[in-house]
């Protein structure tokens, strides 16, 4: 267990909070993508719902990380 820790790795990012218009109750998506990115939305649907803003961050075939 005492070794456990040592396979974390640890991250540090800014990040903007985009603002919510809406008058119904939302939330704040944080999504954690590839290559150590990360983006943040606010949207009053779940992430499977047809009106979702941007399904893009599902679908990261072909992603490549630059280095």
């Amino acid at each position: 267990m005492r070794g456990h820790g040592l396979l974390y790795v640890r991250h540090k990012e800014t990040v903007d909070i985009p603002s919510c218009d809406s008058k119904e109750i939302c939330s704040l998506k944080i999504h954690f993508l590839p290559c150590d990115k990360v983006a943040t939305l606010a949207a009053c649907y779940t992430p499977f719902h047809p009106e979702y803003p941007n399904k893009g961050y599902f679908d990261m075939r072909g992603m490549s990380c630059r280095s």
